[in-house]
């Protein structure tokens, strides 16, 4: 087994991640792998296939250091049996025993009642031990988390689940994981959204990781999924299959949405690739992703794309800056994303503006208004929030959508957006601790240096900061724009 630094040397109390393993060790020491229980010294059951069709992972977990209580009460078998009939064919049982409640006993109860599904022993496995007791308890398939392993270890852990005939899921949460990973080319590959030392969620890691991938591997996407947009989102961006936790446990009905959301991605993804994977893509251009907004000039339209912008933005609400299918219609191929903003109530209806969409007049749609999160989680389109922000429980409101990204503006009485009105410094500093920045309002030529250098914003929305007047693009103001942000960039 590998070794374990001391209580000082780990600095337990500022990591979550190295205690669980710290306290995982001391429990091998005492119990063995086994955790003290009876496992039988041959597997009892034939080996089921990991990732079958819809490659929905459901999941038994009681608890989390992150969520605290989910179902501490809860009968393995029912929600086993829930599961199952509403047509999950991979069920993760969480076996880590001081931090998520679980126990290799639930993997063993589960096995024995639903031979015929295929169960991966989720828990941070250390050792060929770890991987042999797991297939004897009845796993067909464990989850190899790198960010724990050594590469000597995970080579041999990875061997064994080979000699053993079980399937590795194997983890990663950063790209310098991923190519550590590369010389195994794992069939499956987790892709965890949430941080392991902080346990802070971001969706985007895996779309931003996937594409690193050189080899034909089935990659599962993890963490904060809980809708049919996810996903779609998740599918649409090259994900195999989804590992979904604690949204399941609580409302196991939702397995239905979430599997009629990955076949729409799967009819996506065929299309080429999603908007999502193109922001990642630009971004790795190591500056802040530019939306030039409020535009209603073709010639506004083609020096913005010229120029760099990332997406060009098209008010379908009630505005001076408002254009229509006609105007749409007329712009053409473009480098750069069209983004449709949408305000539910004010000008095209949610159902039209997903038409352009749909027919290719546009590539995604920013939703700026007070629209039903509901409704918003049914499409079958690219999508994110923006929110007028004026305080912490704005802010903390419009996270609640739960969208890929969220886009911060000043609040104004007045409009919706487009005002040239900046957000309070302390309520950028609290998005940041929330979320990547993406952020409107009052951006011009003459501040936005300052403001890339300052908060390091992933993408940036100018509109009234580079017009000569609402609607008209003056084009030495965005050529200036650029400038002063590729600069501060550098």
């Amino acid at each position: 087994m590998q070794k374990i630094k001391t209580d000082s040397d780990i600095g337990i109390k500022e990591d979550i991640l190295k205690k669980i393993i710290y306290d995982r060790i001391k429990r091998i020491d005492r119990y063995g792998h086994t955790q003290g229980l009876t496992i039988p010294d041959k597997r009892q059951y034939p080996v089921i296939p990991f990732g079958r069709a819809p490659f929905i992972i459901t999941e038994i977990k009681r608890c989390s250091p992150s969520r605290g209580n989910i179902a501490g009460g809860m009968d393995i078998y029912l929600q086993a049996e829930k599961y199952v009939k509403q047509g999950s064919r991979n069920i993760s049982v969480l076996t880590e025993e001081q931090y998520f409640g679980g126990s290799l006993s639930d993997l063993m109860t589960i096995k024995a009642r639903f031979p015929q599904i295929s169960i991966l022993r989720k828990d941070f496995l250390l050792d060929e031990a770890d991987v042999d007791v797991s297939y004897r308890a009845g796993a067909d398939a464990v989850l190899l988390i790198a960010g724990i392993l050594d590469d000597v270890t995970l080579r041999l852990m990875y061997d064994k689940t080979k000699e053993l005939g079980i399937a590795a899921l194997v983890e990663v949460h950063s790209l310098e994981e991923l190519e550590r990973i590369s010389v195994l080319e794992p069939e499956f590959v987790g892709i965890n959204s949430r941080d392991l030392v902080s346990f802070n969620v971001d969706i985007l890691t895996p779309v931003k990781l996937r594409r690193h991938i050189s080899w034909d591997a089935r990659v599962v996407f993890e963490s904060g999924l809980w809708e049919f947009y996810h996903a779609y989102f998740a599918s649409s961006s090259g994900a195999a299959g989804i590992l979904v936790g604690e949204a399941l446990m609580r409302e196991p009905e939702r397995f239905e949405g979430l599997a009629a959301g990955l076949s729409a991605g799967q009819r996506t993804r065929a299309e080429g690739q999603s908007f999502w994977q193109y922001l990642m893509v630009r971004l790795e251009k190591h500056r802040p992703l530019v939306k030039i907004c409020g535009l209603t000039r073709e010639e506004d339209v083609a020096f913005a794309d010229r120029l760099g912008a990332d997406l060009l933005g098209f008010v379908l609400a009630d505005s001076p800056r408002r254009v229509n299918r006609d105007f749409l219609s007329t712009i053409g191929r473009t480098q750069a994303k069209k983004i449709g903003v949408v305000v539910e109530g004010q000008g095209i209806s949610i159902e039209d503006a997903v038409a352009l969409v749909k027919d290719g007049l546009l590539d995604a749609l920013q939703f700026h208004g007070d629209e039903p999160k509901e409704r918003l989680m049914s499409l079958d389109i690219p999508w994110y929030k923006a929110a007028r922000i004026e305080d912490v429980s704005d802010m903390d409101s419009a996270l609640a959508y739960n969208s890929p990204r969220l886009l911060i503006d000043a609040k104004s009485e007045h409009a919706y957006g487009g005002t040239g009105k900046s957000i309070d410094d302390s309520l950028i500093d609290y998005a940041k601790t929330k979320t990547s920045l993406w952020i409107a309002g009052g951006l011009s030529p003459d501040n936005i240096k300052n403001i890339v250098r300052k908060y390091n914003p992933e993408l940036v929305d100018v509109s009234s900061g580079v017009e000569e007047s609402p609607g008209k693009k003056d084009k030495a103001k965005l050529k200036q724009f650029f400038e002063e942000l590729f600069d501060a960039a550098l």
